[in-house]
């Protein structure tokens, strides 16, 4: 099904009669991958010969270090990736198997043909755009309309309104179906390995949960705070079918994310660590130093053993090690999250968290 926003973009290109560029027949065709032949070391393991000096491969490869390990993740992402790219295709062809079927027996119990029942229940009872709506349209995205006013814009507009409606009410429509015939889906999506460690502070909910939702974040990014009403919804919405883990991963251009973290993982020594948590995630402050220690007077922790362990930096390994787990993970940025191993990145919509959700538990239930 094509999300909302590719309709919108449908229909901007529509409006502003954007040419579709042919293609080349010849350029369309696969070209053979052919892989270049590695760098092999010398059987002698010498890499070069300055005069009479040798530099060895353990010299090479101690220099390389660093953009080795930089390629390994930019491969390793790749591989991710090509993994996801894939799934989506076969799932995306499995959908339009399922929505067939499910159209073609749907008729069939009404003794009428698939065509016919989408004229009837999706086109028939998708609605027509209103004046409002076009005027909305057409207003919010007058900047792209190429210089045409309300009049010369708005039978293009309504045509592709017209054609998000119908969108909207064929998966609607073939939900409902779906829910009737007791679809399950067994193709599995790629998942990543994204470990929790034991005792870690920052979890809440049943180990033994149907789905584990793990987020990286960092307590100065922006958009992790505007993430967090949407993760407590989550958590009220699912009760004990969610097990949550918050993993630090303070971003180098964030000063004040590391410091912050040591401030949480401080107040967890002292059995608040969701006291802090909350604190910084929803109160204003500049998270100084000055700012920290008067959330944790505030959260109720013990002053002196808080400034101890604060200044000793004594966490900052624990959250280091965290960071890494993301980044090997495949984390770039923040927040982002993981559905039982499902990725997901950027404050996105319940609805796209709630989907994962409810196929994790359903799949859970089925097994």
């Amino acid at each position: 099904m094509k999300s909302r926003l590719a309709l919108v973009l449908t229909l901007l290109l529509v409006v502003t009669a954007l040419p579709l560029l042919a293609k080349d027949k010849d350029k369309a065709k696969k070209e053979k991958d052919v892989a270049p032949a590695a760098t092999t070391a010398p059987a002698d393991g010498v890499a070069a010969y300055l005069g009479s000096e040798s530099i060895t491969m353990d010299e090479v490869n101690k220099q390389a270090e660093a953009g080795m390990e930089r390629m390994r993740q930019q491969e390793a992402q790749y591989r991710r990736q090509v993994a996801q790219q894939t799934y989506e295709i076969r799932r995306a062809a499995l959908d339009q198997i399922v929505q067939d079927k499910l159209l073609a027996k749907e008729a069939a119990a009404r003794s009428t043909t698939a065509d016919e029942l989408v004229k009837t229940e999706i086109e028939g009872k998708a609605g027509e755009p209103t004046k409002d709506e076009i005027k909305d349209f057409y207003e919010k995205n007058k900047a792209r309309m190429g210089g045409k006013n309300l009049d010369q814009a708005s039978p293009d507009i309504e045509k592709g309104l017209r054609q998000m409606k119908v969108q909207t009410r064929r998966a609607a429509f073939v939900k409902e179906l779906q829910d009737k015939a007791n679809l399950r889906v067994m193709l599995d999506p790629p998942r990543i390995d994204v470990k929790v460690p034991a005792g870690w502070p920052g979890t809440k909910g049943p180990e033994k949960a149907p789905v584990t939702l793990v987020e990286f974040s960092d307590f100065q990014c922006p958009y992790c705070k505007r993430a967090e009403p949407t993760v407590e919804q989550i958590l009220a919405d699912y009760g004990d079918k969610i097990r949550f883990a918050y993993r630090d991963y303070p971003l180098s251009f964030h000063p004040r994310a590391m410091p912050s973290s040591i401030a949480a993982h401080c107040a967890a020594d002292q059995g608040k660590y969701w006291e802090m948590f909350t604190n910084l995630m929803h109160e204003q402050g500049d998270l100084s130093d000055d700012d920290l220690k008067k959330r944790a007077a505030t959260v109720g922790l013990d002053s002196a053993k808080f400034q101890a362990c604060y200044e000793s930096k004594k966490p900052e390994a624990t959250i280091k090690a965290s960071f890494d787990d993301g980044a090997a993970a495949g984390v770039t940025g923040t927040p982002s999250f993981f559905v039982n191993g499902r990725m997901i990145v950027g404050a996105k919509p319940i609805e796209e968290f709630k989907a994962l959700i409810d196929e994790e538990i359903a799949r859970a239930t089925t097994k």
